[in-house]
């Protein structure tokens, strides 16, 4: 398994807002945040860009979005800023 990651600490357990740009449904980004398999996101398309906003800077190990539409050959760009919002 070369691609097998244990996490630990999902930092966006601890994000105070989690926002899609597109969301099919009542089936919205936030649910991310949550460990249950039942609350998921859906996007309306093939493109989606989430917000995820912290109440301070913090070192960041992951962020891992389980239980969402994602391809298994998606990939994902993370841009950190410590810039007030």
């Amino acid at each position: 398994m070369p691609n097998l990651r244990i996490v630990s600490d999902n930092a966006v357990g601890r994000a105070t807002s989690l926002v899609a740009s597109t969301t099919a449904g009542g089936l919205v980004a936030a649910n991310l945040t949550r460990d249950a398999k039942s609350s998921v996101h859906r996007a309306t398309g093939t493109s989606v860009t989430y917000t995820v906003t912290w109440t301070a800077a913090e070192p960041i190990g992951c962020v891992a979005l389980p239980f969402c539409n994602l391809s298994p050959t998606a990939r994902m760009r993370v841009r950190l800023s410590d810039e007030p919002a």
